[in-house]
């Protein structure tokens, strides 16, 4: 007895949830969905160097190059593991583990040069700048690193 093809056509695929939208273990994101050449790509979290906002768009930049992102940053900030990732303003969310050089500023802010190929210059708010200190050293802390005195 030959099945009955047809009928099958017409069921309707079964939306599984983005494989990015899965939490990992500590229950933070560890990939962030881009697309690239009409194509759903998977950006891992550890190659994000900073996100940030440009013509309010929001953007993933990496070491050469920078995603588009469908989130805002508000979603992000809660989405991202907050022993990786800080929001220093507004605008910009900075992963605490590409950062090459911090600069206390005379206002009380702090200048940041990340590890990227174009060296990012990125300002903290002065509302902001205590946390991140304290953010910063507790990542140094957990990876054996210099901690920022102030």
């Amino acid at each position: 007895m030959q099945p009955n093809f047809t009928s099958l056509a017409t069921l309707t695929p079964v939306q599984f949830p983005k494989e990015s939208s899965l939490p990992s273990l500590n229950g933070y994101l560890d990939r962030l969905p881009i697309q690239r050449l009409n194509k759903q790509l998977y950006l891992p979290v550890a190659r994000v160097v900073w996100i940030g906002t440009q013509y309010r768009m929001v953007y993933a930049f990496t070491d050469l190059q920078r995603h588009p992102l469908d989130f805002g940053l508000d979603e992000l900030s809660e989405m991202l593991d907050p022993v990786q990732f800080f929001r220093i303003h507004r605008s910009t969310i900075v992963n605490l583990r590409k950062i090459e050089k911090i600069s206390n500023l005379s206002d009380g802010r702090c200048k940041l040069v990340m590890q990227d190929k174009t060296g990012s210059a990125i300002v903290v708010s002065r509302y902001r700048a205590m946390e991140f200190k304290k953010a910063y050293n507790n990542c140094a802390r957990l990876q054996d690193e210099t901690l920022f005195t102030c």
